[in-house]
């Protein structure tokens, strides 16, 4: 399966068999939801705020660092399979934008927290029967296809049949996208700037799916209302503090023998005003400067405080988390508040890794023709080094883990280069250190320690006759 493009300007075949052969046939499902949520926020405002607003991009960047915080590695048959992946990740450097598979996972994460969804698109070569570059979409300008009522555009199976690409309206767009299908060509929404790309061309990564199952929220649309509030706030207050900023003068002018006048009057305002910004000054003896002491309103502080509480519980991160400032919360809560953020953050994590595997890794296996590989992601542990290493040794007391088990979590954990043939000298050193000053090794402990409870056994215990 196959279709004709002029997205890189000339007539170009590209190969979409992205999806294997479906043995039954079904219908399209009766509870298909088309319309949009066209009372939510645009984009526009979410990205002016994401990148004019401190707080709002602090919650955004604490999520997403931790969101792609966690190790991957590729999963295959054999080693062998695994290097035909890496050799293709490495490669994507040469063919579009300079970036790692790491980097462009993160960026794509980031998107995902920020506007709810990240795309990427497969670049294929000039044959378009290979795939050699994933490119990563601005997700600040994508959107779904939608009619000119708002509502969205929905294929027999009740997907979407494609993207719609904002790149303004200055931007010429005569070999750019691709062509929308013919029974929506009327129907879709274009104006002057916005590009079609096929479903078969983007991978989209949601963070949550809303009810219709096909648009997707960020942590920033469901608290904008409050950051709104909060920057106005801010505002007034920063401008009380510019006009009151510091305590006003004033001065009482004359005394019981000298009647202040109009000019007297006027020659201390001048006076005044020239103290604020002059070091020494001069005045009668009947004149005398004082100041007026302001506040200001802590009910502000107070309501900005919750402003700041509601749009981290809505992103789901603790408050310290984004601020830094060590607020006032007990060791207890905070240990609570980090567990419920890690298991939050983990469940993204497992999402985005099976969104990966299902669209990314299923495409290349398809249409490269790679082996079969899965691409997995290492827990999220936000504990304390120290804590993990008390832990570890709990397990090793207890006898639940071997050496070797955690010599492993250590080498994954603490990104050390493993040298095996150092380990064993290490280990055989150790032994003759331990024979020389008389410490026996673990074998030998166990095997006399077993020699001395059979040694103790006494008969008279023996229940069997």
């Amino acid at each position: 399966m196959g279709l004709f493009t002029n997205y890189l300007g000339n007539s170009q075949y590209i190969n979409l068999a992205a999806k294997p052969a479906i043995k039954k046939l079904y219908t399209r499902p009766k509870s298909t939801e088309d319309k949009s949520y066209l009372s939510r926020a645009t984009k526009d405002t979410i990205r002016t705020l994401y990148i004019s607003d401190w707080f709002t991009f602090a919650t955004v960047n604490v999520c997403a660092v931790n969101y792609a915080k966690p190790k991957f590695e590729i999963i295959s048959k054999n080693s062998k399979s695994v290097k035909v992946w890496d050799k293709f990740f490495k490669d994507m450097r040469n063919y579009g934008s300079n970036t790692s598979l790491r980097r462009l996972r993160a960026e794509i994460k980031s998107d995902s927290v920020a506007f709810g969804a990240g795309y990427l698109e497969y670049v294929y070569d000039q044959s378009g029967r290979e795939i050699v570059d994933l490119k990563r979409i601005d997700s600040s300008i994508i959107e779904h296809a939608k009619n000119k009522k708002g509502k969205l555009l929905l294929d027999w199976k009740g997907q979407s049949i494609g993207y719609v690409l904002h790149l303004g309206p200055n931007t010429d767009t005569s070999n750019k996208g691709d062509t929308p299908p013919v029974q929506f060509a009327g129907a879709l929404n274009l104006t002057q700037g916005d590009i079609f790309l096929n479903p078969e061309r983007i991978a989209e990564f949601p963070l949550y799916k809303l009810g219709n199952d096909t648009e997707s929220i960020g942590v920033i649309e469901p608290s904008i209302v409050q950051a709104q509030r909060r920057q106005k706030l801010e505002t007034a207050q920063v401008n009380a503090i510019w006009i009151r900023g510091t305590s006003p003068l004033f001065a009482y002018i004359g005394d019981p023998t000298h009647e202040p006048t109009p000019q007297m009057m006027e020659d201390g305002v001048d006076a005044i005003t020239e103290l604020r910004h002059s070091q020494a000054m001069a005045f009668p003896y009947y004149n005398k400067v004082d100041s007026i002491n302001i506040q200001t309103d802590k009910t502000i502080n107070d309501v900005m405080d919750n402003l700041m509480y509601g749009e981290a519980g809505a992103a789901g991160i603790p408050l310290p988390f984004v601020t830094g400032q060590g607020e006032a919360t007990n060791r207890s809560t905070l240990a609570t508040q980090k567990e419920l953020f890690e298991s939050n953050i983990q469940e993204k994590i497992t999402n985005f890794d099976e969104d990966w595997n299902n669209q990314v890794m299923r495409k290349l296996v398809e249409i490269n023709e790679f082996p079969e590989a899965e691409l997995m992601s290492e827990e999220l542990r936000l504990e304390e080094k120290d804590n993990t290493v008390s832990r570890l040794k709990a397990f090793f007391d207890m006898k639940a883990l071997a050496p070797e088990e955690i010599r492993q979590f250590a080498l994954k954990s603490e990104t050390v280069v493993e040298d095996k043939e150092a380990y064993k000298t290490f280990l055989e050193s150790a032994d003759k250190m331990a024979e020389k000053i008389g410490i026996p090794i673990e074998e030998e402990k166990d095997s006399k320690k077993k020699e001395e409870e059979k040694n103790t056994k006494s008969p008279a215990n023996d229940t069997n006759e």
